[in-house]
């Protein structure tokens, strides 16, 4: 599983995923399904600004072996060091 994030210059997160496409506003982001888990992760940790989000899966995320929260730890460590740049 691989996480890429790169900055924008506006307040929009794309998200680009294998379940699903979304462009969400960075003060509005509503949890919705498919992709709840990643937007709550988002909505929580409060980015300062836009992103693109690329999540690529070598495995069905939908085999329930623990892929969600392989994401959304994926998601936070990438979070991480973007803050810190």
């Amino acid at each position: 599983m691989f996480v890429t994030l790169e900055p924008r210059e506006d307040h929009l997160i794309r998200l680009e995923t294998p379940v699903a496409q979304l462009e969400v506003p960075l003060d509005a982001i509503q949890v919705q399904p498919p992709l709840a888990y990643v937007l709550q992760t988002l909505k929580a940790s409060k980015p300062a600004r836009g992103l693109y989000i690329a999540i690529t899966l070598d495995i069905s995320p939908t085999m329930g072996l623990g892929t969600s929260a392989a994401v959304v730890v994926a998601l936070l460590g990438a979070l991480g060091v973007l803050e810190k740049r």
